[in-house]
């Protein structure tokens, strides 16, 4: 029969699954590659173990494209791909003379892998296996669905090699792969220059590095490459890091592995991740400004300098002026994925170290999944693994049954993290109850459907609040109760309003609560240093030193001054000129009284400030006070800048606290007057907890309490108690 002849995919009968016989037997597609016709081939059934050589292919359902997509010539097509590549299986192919239906991104990838891999580029066998899960697993069956995730991990250990496929090639993706590969060369040694440089600052960053110029716009299509979904999908992990081999395409072009992975862990170690969160917002603030482009090594090689023009279009408002509480970081899913292989299957010289399995489920965390419960799944084969190397701890079989519920799996695997590593780290990643999104977890179980917020502090890895006490494994009454051991150090009696970087309120807080401490403080410090090392949870993160260096408080005065004294900060509060005049001096008072008590801390004198800011003002007339006061300012402003960047993201979704023992604190944002504080044995920072009118407590989460940070608050009269959490 001619292919003019045949009848379209669209008429042909569904396939048939047949059932498949044992719980290792598996379906291959035998692919009619190098062929025109729009036969895909034959369905055929092996036992795993005797299979043919065979690929794997590992892709994304739907939209492999980043959004927006600045691949793109106009990111407004962005929404043609949307309405193209969904995840819904609407697409026909003929396979055994019957229908199949994918979703329109695995037809591309089959598609290119019919046309480029002929016999010569398969030398395994005359014959082209490949498996794939929406083609070789009846998607309608679930039993059969959760026969097939639970040896997954062998599938792919069992394959030859996997194709990843990350989407057919855009106008600009070219650019992209020539972005990547320059930046995939970049020595290592330049990592802490560029540490202390912003990329989005042009010209200058990149004359001080002696490296080719990377506009916003140009950084923008990098970004788009490598936040194609593929990075992102949980399943992914298994895919990647279990066959044998891996050839990554994208339309037809073959991309090392080692120039993705590079360029993701560069900007992971120079932190320039963070730097360009929120790029389009830079991109929009920009637009029409003219960016010169004469780095040195233009000018050496005699080529004319190039003006580039980003044309955008403008806004009054710049959103990159609000605040955000997203906490999204692009560029990193290549540089998770590599982690977690790392972890969770060592390399053969590896095999006898044995990693955190927190740490593996913390580094998914951050990919995406239709089901949560594939949050677990897909790292099945590597957990399951480590879960045999703890005397005791039983495999994970995988359940799509209704029953069993995101809540059971969440609480499930978050019990077998803590028996698999014998610590209670976990609790450091349990997120603020205000921001979870799974409702019925207990309080002291993860919620995988969410990164981690508020973000880790450099004092919960360093810090040992119980002391040397032994750390005793807890037990645990059904998916509800967490039975472990105690000490009772404090409770909470104050706290000050959240950090906002918009609003100064919580400034004023800060002080009246320093006020508050007695002087000197426990550990001998002045309240100042007090004060500053609490809100940066003494660190500095952006060098994650641990004590923060005293060099960290020097800029401390002038964030304080600049938050009370410039009006811009809570303009947008709605606040009277009669308030705000009130607020101002109360803030100045506070300073002054701080300053009166510990004189020696880094708080500028009233009369010095009044002297160096205040009268120069009053004394110029201005046309314009408000640029006037801003220019006066400045210098302050700038420096105090400094110290918000140590902050870093330590006070994101936390607040200051003070105890009844008069110790002053950083906690979780949803902390509540009375609240006790903990030290856990197995967990290294000391923890919030919330009793309940049974006697048994809630977790509000970790906190750091200057001064009782490595057993100071145990004395020889503190019980170690037992108690359950909820």
């Amino acid at each position: 029969m001619s292919i003019s002849t045949k009848a379209s995919p669209h008429e042909l009968a569904n396939h048939h699954y047949d059932l498949l016989q044992t719980e290792t037997s598996i379906r291959l597609l035998n692919l009619e590659i190098g062929s025109s016709d729009d036969n895909y081939g034959r369905l055929e059934t092996f036992q795993l173990d005797k299979a043919p050589p065979f690929a794997a292919l590992s892709y994304t359902w739907g939209n492999p494209y980043a959004e927006p997509n600045y691949e793109l010539e106009d990111i407004a097509q962005g929404a043609f791909c949307s309405r193209k590549y969904t995840s819904e299986r609407n697409c026909p192919i003929r396979c055994d003379e019957t229908k199949v239906m994918v979703t329109h991104n695995l037809v591309d990838a089959l598609d290119h892998i019919k046309r480029c891999y002929g016999p010569r580029k398969w030398p395994l066998d005359s014959r082209f296996y490949i498996w794939i899960d929406a083609i070789c697993i009846n998607q309608e069956d679930i039993q059969e669905r959760d026969a097939q995730v639970a040896i997954m991990g062998r599938i792919y250990a069992s394959a030859k090699g996997v194709f990843v496929w990350l989407g057919c090639s855009l106008p600009k993706t070219a650019k992209a792969l020539e972005l990547i590969k320059y930046l995939a060369a970049i020595p290592e040694e330049k990592y802490s220059i560029m540490r202390n440089h912003d990329p989005k600052i042009f010209w200058e960053t990149y004359q001080a590095l002696d490296m080719e110029m990377i506009t916003i716009d140009d950084w923008l299509i990098v970004l788009s490459f490598i936040e194609r979904n593929w990075f992102h999908r949980v399943w992914i992990i298994q895919e990647f890091c279990l066959p044998r081999y891996t050839t990554v395409l994208c339309g037809p072009d073959v991309i090392p592995w080692v120039d993705i992975y590079l360029v993701s862990r560069m900007l992971k170690l120079t932190d320039w991740c963070h730097q360009l969160v929120r790029l389009e917002d830079w991109r929009d603030a920009y637009a029409n400004v003219v960016i010169r482009k004469d780095l040195p090594n233009h000018e050496n090689s005699g080529s004319t300098p190039q003006i580039i023009t980003l044309s955008n279009s403008s806004i009054s408002d710049p959103a990159m002026y609000r605040p955000t509480t997203s906490n999204a970081v692009p560029g990193l899913g290549p540089y998770a994925l590599s982690m977690i292989r790392q972890f969770l299957w060592p390399d053969a010289f590896d095999q006898k170290i044995i990693h955190p399995l927190l740490l593996s489920v913390q580094a998914a965390r951050t990919m995406r999944a239709t089901d949560p419960r594939d949050r677990v799944y897909a790292l099945l084969d590597g957990i399951n693994l480590r879960l045999s190397r703890t005397p005791g701890l039983e495999p994970i079989i995988p359940s799509y049954d209704a029953s069993n519920t995101v809540e059971n799996v969440f609480t499930d695997i978050t019990i077998r993290i803590i028996l698999a590593d014998n610590n209670l780290d976990v609790l450091s990643f349990v997120n603020d109850e205000t921001l979870r999104k799974i409702p019925g977890l207990p309080s002291w179980a993860l919620d995988l459907t969410m990164s981690l917020n508020p973000p880790k502090m450099v004092a919960e890895y360093v810090s040992n609040a119980p002391g040397k006490v032994k750390f005793k494994p807890p037990t645990f009454t059904g998916l509800t109760h967490l039975h472990c051991r105690g000490y009772y150090l404090d409770v909470i009696v104050n706290s000050a309003l959240p950090y906002h970087r918009l609003d100064s309120r919580h400034v004023i807080d800060w002080l009246k609560l320093a006020l508050e401490l007695p002087m000197p403080y426990h550990t001998g410090e002045g309240l100042t240093e007090v004060l500053w090392r609490t809100v940066l949870a003494n660190a500095n993160k952006i060098d994650n030193e641990y004590p923060a260096p005293t060099s960290c408080g020097t800029s401390f005065g002038n964030y304080l001054f600049t938050r009370i004294v410039m009006i811009n900060d809570i303009k947008e509060r709605g606040m009277t000129h009669q308030e705000r005049t009130a607020w101002l001096h109360q803030g100045l008072q506070l300073l002054a009284n701080l300053k009166t008590i510990d004189p020696d801390g880094a708080i500028m004198a009233i009369d010095q400030f009044h002297r160096l800011y205040v009268e120069p003002l009053v004394r110029q007339k201005s046309q314009n006070p408000g640029r006037q006061m801003w220019e006066t300012f400045y210098p302050m402003t700038e420096n105090g800048q400094k110290f918000e960047d140590f902050m870093g993201g330590s006070n994101f979704c936390r607040r200051l606290l003070l105890t009844q023992k008069k110790y002053l604190g950083l906690g979780s944002e949803c902390l509540r007057h009375g609240d006790e504080i903990w030290a856990l044995p197995g967990m290294k920072a000391p923890v919030v907890l919330r009793r309940l009118s049974s006697g048994n407590f809630t977790l509000v989460g970790p906190v750091y309490v200057h001064g009782i940070m490595n057993g100071e608050g145990i004395y020889s009269e503190t019980r170690l108690e037992a108690i359950t959490l909820e």
